[in-house]
């Protein structure tokens, strides 16, 4: 099958379907750069010639520079922003930290040691406050006959638990 792109300006004759789409998926690169190209609001201050800088400064000179409130209100909305993705990261972590901790739990169950310790310290690296992953991680020592391993990871669990 051949694919006649005359309309395009290219006039290759393209015999294959994967240079066919390697060709379109080439012309719409082409195509969307040369549009991102044209609007001048999307140029890189790279692109920006020392005519398009010098009429900026001039226009932000004509308007004025923001008050001193509007300043105090965007850099309030930023910590904001911060401290909702920081409370996201925090709960996403717990809850992988949860998943892990099963996974332990069912991993000991199956009499997978070796992996179960891995997913216990997995929870524990991803809450450290976790007295449960403590917990487990000194059960799998202690049944591995690392006696001093579980022992300071039950210092640790016990520690959280302030006892």
């Amino acid at each position: 099958m051949k694919l006649d792109l005359q309309l395009v300006g290219i006039g290759n004759l393209v015999e294959s379907k994967a240079a066919q789409m390697k060709l379109n998926l080439s012309l719409l690169l082409s195509i969307s750069i040369l549009f991102a190209a044209c609007q001048p609001k999307r140029l890189s201050p790279v692109v920006l010639t020392s005519q398009d800088s010098a009429a900026k400064t001039a226009s932000k000179a004509s308007t004025g520079s923001k008050n001193t409130s509007e300043k105090a209100a965007a850099a309030a909305r930023l910590a904001a922003k911060k401290k909702k993705l920081a409370a996201a990261r925090r709960a996403q972590a717990r809850r992988l930290a949860l998943a892990s901790l099963e996974a332990g739990r069912q991993l000991l169950r199956e009499e997978q040691d070796e992996s179960a310790l891995k997913a216990f310290k997995e929870a524990v690296r991803l809450n450290s406050k976790s007295a449960e992953a403590w917990m487990g991680i000194a059960f799998v020592h202690e049944k591995a006959g690392n006696t001093q391993d579980a022992l300071e990871a039950f210092k640790e669990a016990k520690k959280i638990w302030g006892l």
